[in-house]
């Protein structure tokens, strides 16, 4: 392959190895595959879903995508060349267990996986142990291990999504069928086990080398060898595979084990591996090497661009930027005492890391900030600056600033650019993370990979301005920690300027002071500052830092400086109008000194007067003698001293019998413009206003002197300082100046006005920017279109109404505009936020109405329903906004209120029936972002918080209002099992697989201390009640007691008899409960550490222990599926609790100790009454074990951890259960209609079939019989018979009126995959894993033929229109016409160069129609077995064909095809018919056009079409259907 790719080096490789395969973090996961066909029926399509469930992508995958799309390009040769290399009978062996698609995975991946957790419970009853190669397994041990690698493939969201030839091409029938061999004794189950987990392993590793070789160029030598090491590693996987499944069909299965996986032979299979491991990196190095370096570089530099064009930045933060870039740097002369101290910070090789550079208000903190960037840039010593400004959107973000200093470090510093875009590499979904994970990722990992780079200069700085004006306090001292991390590279300086306010002093307070140097800009010597600075940093605080005051004749000397150079820029400017020429003397030194004495020690009260003088419409001599005359001069602040004569002057410029109405007029505008929380142009601002344009600007041009207004009207009006805007609303002037500005009642009034803006016609409406598509993503859609429907003036309002409303103070009652606007414009304003990019805001914007509506009122319930379905759908709507009107209003409870207030609302024409679920869940949020199971949860003690551990290795802090993740904890080297908060909520404890518990800082997410000790996993952690304790519970069977401060272990507890898993402290610190396999729950006194109770009852292994906050019981779960409460004090058995339908996992104790929650393997939450012991809710949802639950402080949310990688948030108050929706107790397997489209039969894995009416969505007949999973259903032509096919060998008829089992048809030999009527019905034709298609006589049940022939399994069969010949399509290639009457084989149609999954007949039986994993459709004649015509050029296996009733047209899933009457075919564009009903990945569409994303519960088990109708099932056994409107 062309061009160089980027190197998986051995590090990256290996680390690779644990991983999901192919796995992309965003925020989203993959979508669900196309569908793969029930072959022969050209109308039913399995899918097999995630279980791990998927959000809107970032991309979906096209209609035309499918398995293959996801398969490498080397896959199927790779996979080819790798079975030549097994002898005859192994490759029999393996291909005959080899996955045939997405169904057959799933099918025996589901079956391995629950037999892997039946060996799990038996190793765990058994208590089995092992010593194999001189190391002691636990065999319970091994089998997490073999269930976690099949886990991580059970799902087909993962298979299709991240498949590859190598775990494509293992035997996962085969796999199932060996974890199903019965086991009687651990030498046995040693075998399997670490048999299947070394397989697994290996499986997982070959992998990552595959996805380097994909990269390679064949031409490469080296490509070759590493090629052939890669076919080697994995033919000896397959062989040892083959011998047990050529054993499995010799032997009785309990020998297989006993003959082929004895112990000797997993050590010499193990030795293999590690050779063959060995071997292969050699080779991968040896591609390194001869990697082309020019063209490596060539694309390196193209990923690098794409990289880092994908952050997100303040692109008007820089101090060159066009907004900074034109303001005063300082003059010659000034500052200079100041500047140099700061050159001599930078360049001494030992100066602190930070400079900070604090002043008040107006003392040219940003014009020092400005000359030192210039100075770094022109010396290349600038690594990046930033301006932090409140008010203007990304300037103040926090969450934009790590992002901006990351690309101005790669375009200043060229040797950090590849650095930058590394970090970006694989971890795009950084950009979304925590500012910590930000920070160590896209800025302190680069600069330390730097450190030693000789082309970056010996100090680079980046330099802040403003810190103070970061849009929210809290994240400036998170900011300052993670600066104060890059102490350690020696070549970074920090120049930070800020005024001295309490968030900033605090934030510098928690840092190391030896890190920085403070210089106070003003000396603070009268009581007209005395308020502005805290205090002032001493030399005991901060010993190590020399402080200056800059002396007050300094800051006198530079603003003279200033006022001269300005006034004399003022005489040239007025020279040049000779009648307004002033004198050469003016403003002399008099003045000139008094306006110096006004102005010291603030430097915008000097560009403020000049500014006010120099007005073109003012004269200065004018100008200067009112202001000189002002009495404000003696007024209690400097800036009184200068604004307050400016606007004096422009009453006194005004008639008197004006002058009332000018300041209404004035303070009109002048008031918004100071409380917009960002700024606004004149026009947007016109409009917001309703006033003029013409006099907007009339106004504003008496305020040059304090607002920077552009001559461009669309540009945003600012403020030139934001002192002007305190001096403004400072109360103190309420009764002192006519410009107060009342913040509150301004508020009020913009929140009206955004109001009154967005009711406005047309100014919201649905499909705002007219795209008319609902399946449109948002970003495809350009910014122009976006901008265009969405003005500043309309977006603003969108953005900040609620917040004008909640600073407004007032309530929120029934009669306010606010709900008029929500009653009318809810969707359409969360559609425009989408739009703008900003839905996360609407969660906390919801959550400030909620606060402030009126409890009990009809107001309040609307808000609290709007915010339950924007936590539903948020994911959904930021991702394709017009989904709104569809998917999101659909799936919606019936009895949702915004349901029924915009169920009109819809755009898309679909009916869909039946309901999903009358009221909402209990589920309040599901928290994404795992790559892997996870184990434990816990709430922090004030309840803002949610962490979660994980077997991807993480432990992460989520936000439980808004669902955010707010750090990411990483540095455990194995998984994650166990976390803790401290009682303060400071640290967080977790324990884990690499035998270690870690203590970590819940702010900075620093790793505290290390504790090492344990001997095994650890498996449980607590904090001791006073925080000073940790427990921690192991597999070596002790607990251990260690000190927070020291990391010292205090206590080893000794006496369980098996592995520990549980651990609890009591209320009161004095004793620690544990919980054992031994079956037991032991009390130990934390003091002496001695045995108090040891509470046996339990008949399985105890997996959670916790105490009611009395400390009176503990509660325990086990393995026996019971939760059991105990009296601490006599060891009695209080209550046992029964009810779980599987192992019970965890349990936990509400803060009243009214409540315990229990979680379970039977993937449920269960909620318990302490005292009666009755069960009082039932929370369903999770899709796997749930394996953690956690009350909050407050006992009002529950929190859950499950397998299916999943936080799940539950209201305990609500008492709503999830109802329980009709259906199928098992996966729906197959749908298929009637001919008259009234019915459909489904079949499933709980062995029925079902008959349901199309339009009311009720189940009409239960059909039972079958022994084994239903995979198959076929209506005969007149719709009175059901055809269903089983795994368990048969075929039965069924009649649709009555539900009578007809006939049942015996033969096959293997699993019955599809079923199709003759079109005279007299005939059923079915195909089977035996690889033969049987036809049976519908009337006697008689097999009237056996179609052998076909020498790989048959994927699709298909009776001709006159019934005389059967079509069959098979993995060996070909196509086969068979004579019905005579069995005999007609013809045999060969060129297909891929596995032929479809087959249909033309109407006039002349044609048949060929679909295959070579992406071709190929049209045959019947009568002479001639190609017609091939069609390729589309993407994806072609898995559906069909005909339509005319003849003139072939529909298949990649595409839709015209016949001419000569056969002829011309492709026609469109995906899919205009007349076709479908669905492709999570997409229903209509008329070739996304309708209606489909949620996770509804995700496609199987589906079927027919006509304007759709039907699909799904995994939890129910069927939904779609109709579209006829066509006329």
């Amino acid at each position: 392959m062309g061009g160089a790719p980027s190197k998986l080096r051995k590090r990256d490789r290996l680390s690779l190895l644990l991983r999901r395969p192919n796995h992309q973090t965003p925020s989203l996961p993959s979508p669900s595959p196309s569908p793969s066909p029930l072959p022969g029926t050209g109308s039913g399509h399995h899918y097999a879903p995630s279980s791990c469930p998927p959000q809107p992508p970032s991309r979906p995958q096209s209609s035309s995508a499918s398995l293959q799309n996801a398969l490498p390009p080397l896959a199927d040769p790779f996979l080819h060349d790798t079975l030549q290399r097994l002898s005859p009978q192994e490759r029999e062996s393996i291909q005959y267990y080899m996955p045939h698609g997405t169904e057959d995975i799933d099918f025996a991946l589901r079956n391995a996986y629950t037999a892997a957790k039946k060996q799990q419970q038996l190793c765990d009853n058994n208590r089995w142990t092992w010593t194999c190669r001189g190391r002691m397994l636990c065999l319970r041990d091994e089998a997490d291990k073999v269930t976690a690698f099949l886990d991580r493939f059970k799902s087909v969201g993962d298979i299709a999504a991240n498949i590859d030839p190598v775990h494509v091409g293992l035997p996962w029938a085969g796999i199932r069928l060996i974890l199903e061999v019965a086991i009687s004794e651990s030498r046995q189950m040693t075998a399997l086990l670490t048999g299947l987990k070394t397989v697994l392993y290996m499986a997982d590793r070959l992998r990552v080398y595959l996805q380097y070789l994909i990269q390679l160029a064949p031409s490469m030598a080296a490509t070759t060898n590493f090629r052939n090491a890669l076919l080697d590693f994995y033919a000896i996987l397959l062989e040892f595979l083959a011998k047990a499944l050529g054993s499995l069909q010799k032997n009785s299965p309990a020998r297989i084990i006993e003959a082929v996986w004895s112990p000797q032979n997993y050590e010499a299979f193990s030795v293999k591996c590690d050779r063959i491991a060995q071997r292969t990196e050699i080779e991968a190095r040896n591609c390194d090497r001869e990697l082309d370096k020019q063209a490596h570089g060539i694309l390196k530099q193209l990923q690098e661009k794409s990289y880092l064009g994908n952050l997100p930045v303040a692109g008007e933060a820089a101090f060159d930027s066009s907004d900074e870039g034109n303001k005063p740097c300082c003059l010659d002369q000034t500052r200079t005492e100041l500047l140099e101290q700061i050159e001599q910070w930078v360049e001494d090789p030992h100066g602190q890391l930070i400079f900070w550079l604090k002043g008040a208000a107006g003392t040219g903190k940003s014009t020092i900030s400005r000359t030192m960037a210039h100075k770094l840039k022109d010396r290349g010593q600038l690594a990046s600056s930033f301006f932090f400004k409140r008010g203007e959107g990304d300037r103040s973000n926090t969450y934009r600033f790590f992002t901006t200093v990351a690309l101005q470090l790669a375009e200043h510093l060229p040797s950090l650019r590849s650095k930058v875009a590394q970090a970006l590499d694989g971890n795009s979904s950084v950009i979304r993370k925590t500012l910590e994970e930000q920070f160590e990722k896209l800025v302190l990992e680069p600069l330390s990979k730097a450190h030693k780079d000789l082309s970056i200069p010996a100090t680079v700085v980046l330099v802040i301005d403003a810190l103070d004006e970061c849009e929210r306090n809290e994240d400036i001292a998170r900011i300052l920690r993670q600066l104060e991390r890059a102490k350690a590279v020696t070549t970074l300086r920090i120049f930070v300027t800020s005024r001295p306010d309490l968030p900033v002093e605090l934030g510098f307070g928690e840092i190391d002071n030896k890190t920085h140097k403070d210089v106070v800009l003003h000396k603070i010597d009268n009581k007209a500052h005395k308020d502005v600075v805290l205090h002032e940093i001493d030399n005991k605080t901060h010993k190590d830092v020399v402080l200056h005051e800059i002396n007050p004749s300094i800051i006198e000397h530079d603003i003279t400086v200033y006022l001269k150079h300005q006034f004399a820029e003022i005489q040239k400017q007025r020279s040049r109008l000779q009648r307004s020429a002033l004198p050469a003397d003016w403003p002399g030194e008099k003045d000139l000194k008094t306006l110096v004495t006004l102005a010291v020690p603030l430097f915008i009260i000097a560009a403020t007067i000049c500014r006010f003088i120099q007005e073109p419409r003012a004269i200065p001599q004018d100008r200067l003698a009112s202001l000189l005359a002002s009495p404000t001069l003696i007024s209690s602040t400097k800036l009184d001293d200068t604004y307050l004569p400016v606007l004096h002057q422009l009453i006194a410029e005004q008639d008197q019998a004006d002058q009332d109405k000018f300041i209404r007029d004035f303070m009109e505008i002048l008031g918004p413009i100071v409380t917009l929380a960002e700024p606004l142009s004149v026009c947007s601002i016109s409009r917001l206003l309703k006033i003029p344009q013409v006099n907007v600007s009339h106004r504003l041009s008496w305020l040059h002197s304090v607002l920077d207004i552009p001559e461009d009207e669309t540009l945003p009006v600012r403020l030139y300082h934001l002192s002007f805007r305190e001096f403004l609303i400072d109360p103190q002037k309420h009764t002192r100046s006519h410009f107060w500005v009342n913040e509150q009642e301004m508020h009020a009034m913009l929140a009206n006005a955004c109001l009154d803006l967005l009711l406005q016609s047309d100014r919201l409406k649905s499909d705002i920017c007219g795209l008319v598509d609902l399946g449109v993503e948002r970003a495809t859609i350009s910014q122009e279109v976006i901008t265009a429907a969405l003005p500043a003036d309309v977006s603003y309002a969108c953005r900040y109404w609620v917040l004008h409303l909640e600073q407004s103070r007032k309530p929120l009652l029934d009669q306010h505009q606010a709900n008029v606007f929500l009653q009318r414009h809810l969707l359409h304003w969360l559609e425009a936020l989408s739009w703008l990019g900003r839905l996360s805001e609407s969660v906390k914007q919801i959550s400030i109405l909620y606060s402030l509506a009126e409890r009990g009122s009809k107001h309040f319930e609307f808000i609290s329903d709007t915010r339950r379905f924007i936590l539903q759908h948020r994911s959904l709507i930021d991702f394709a906004p017009l989904q709104l009107y569809s998917s999101a209003l659909i799936f919606l409870p019936s009895a949702s209120i915004v349901r029924m207030a915009f169920d009109k609302a819809r755009l898309t024409k679909l009916r869909v029936t039946p309901q999903l679920i009358q009221n909402w869940s209990s589920e309040l949020q599901k928290l994404e972002g795992h790559e892997n199971w996870v184990m434990a949860v816990a709430f922090s003690p004030d309840g803002q918080l949610v962490a979660s551990g994980s077997y991807d290795r993480t432990i992460r802090l989520w936000n439980t209002t808004t669902g955010e993740e707010m750090q990411k904890l990483e540095g455990h080297e194995d998984w994650v099992t166990a976390v803790a908060f401290s009682p303060d909520g400071q640290l967080m404890a977790s324990g884990s697989y690499d035998r270690t518990i870690r203590l970590w800082n819940t702010t900075t997410g620093e790793e505290m201390q290390k504790l090492e000790g344990h001997e095994d996993s650890v498996k449980a952690v607590v904090f001791s009640p006073d925080g000073q304790l940790v427990a921690s519970g192991s597999h070596d069977r002790t607990i251990r007691l260690w000190n927070t401060t020291t990391g010292e272990e205090m206590q080893k507890l000794e006496g369980h008899e098996d592995r520990v898993r549980a651990v609890a402290f009591s209320p009161d610190g004095q004793l620690v409960a544990s919980g054992s396999h031994d079956r037991t729950i032991r009390l130990w006194n934390t003091t002496t550490g001695e045995e108090i109770q040891k509470l046996k009852g339990h008949e399985g292994s105890v997996t959670a222990v916790a105490f009611s906050p009395d400390g009176q019981l503990v509660a325990s779960g086990s393995h026996d599926r019971t939760i059991r409460l105990w009296n601490t004090t006599t060891g009695e058995e209080m209550q046992k609790l029964e009810g779980h339908e599987d192992l019970v996992t965890a349990v936990a104790f509400s803060l009243d100790g009214q409540l315990v929650a229990s979680g379970s393997d039977d993937q449920t939450i269960r909620l318990w009454n302490t005292t009666t012991g009755e069960e009082m809710q039932k929370l369903e949802g999770h899709e796997g074990s749930v394996t953690a639950v956690a009350f909050s402080p407050d006992g009002q949310l529950v929190a859950s951890g499950s397998y299916d990688r999943t936080i799940r948030l539950w209201n305990t108050t609500t008492g709503e259960e999830m109802q329980k929706l009709e259906g199928h107790e098992g996966w729906v397997k197959a749908v298929a209609f009637s001919p008259d489209g009234q019915l459909v039969a489904s079949g499933s894995d709980d062995r029925t079939i079902r008959l349901w009416n199309t339009t009311t969505g009720e189940e009409i007949q239960k059909l039972e019989g079958h022994e084994g999973w239903v995979t198959a259903v076929a209506f005969s032509p007149d719709g009175q018979l059901v055809a269903s096919g089983s795994d368990d060998r048969t075929i039965r008829l069924w009649n649709t009126t009555t539900g009578e089992e007809i006939q049942k048809l015996k033969g096959h030999e293997g699993w019955v995959t599809a079923v199709a009527f003759s079109p005279d019905g007299q005939l059923v034709a079915s195909r089977s894993n035996d690889r033969t298609i049987r036809l049976w006589n519908t009337t006697t049940g008689e097999e009237i033929q056996k179609l052998e022939g076909h020498e790989g399994l048959v994927r699709a069969v298909a009776f001709s229109p006159d019934g005389q010949l059967v079509a069959s399509g098979s993995d060996d290639r070909t196509i086969r016409l068979w004579n019905t009457t005579t069995g005999e084989e007609m013809q045999k149609l060969e060129g297909h160069k891929g596995w032929v999954r479809a087959v249909a007949f033309s109407p006039d039986g002349q044609l048949v129609a060929s679909g295959s994993d070579d992406q071709t459709i190929r049209l045959w004649n019947t009568t002479t077995g001639e190609e017609m015509q091939k069609l390729e050029g589309h993407e994806g296996w072609v898995t559906a064909v069909a005909f339509s009733a005319d003849g003139k047209h072939l529909e298949s899933n990649v595409g839709r095809f015209s016949i001419s009457l000569d056969h002829d075919l011309l492709i026609n564009n469109t995906v899919a018919s205009v007349n076709c009903l479908d669905t492709k990945g999570r997409w229903v569409n209509y008329k070739g056009r996304r309708q209606i994303w489909l949620p996770h519960e509804v995700i496609p088990s199987c589906f079927t079409s027919h006509g304007n109708r759709l039907a699909i099932g799904h995994v939890s056994g129910r069927l939904t259907f779609f109709e579209a409107p006829l066509l006329t």
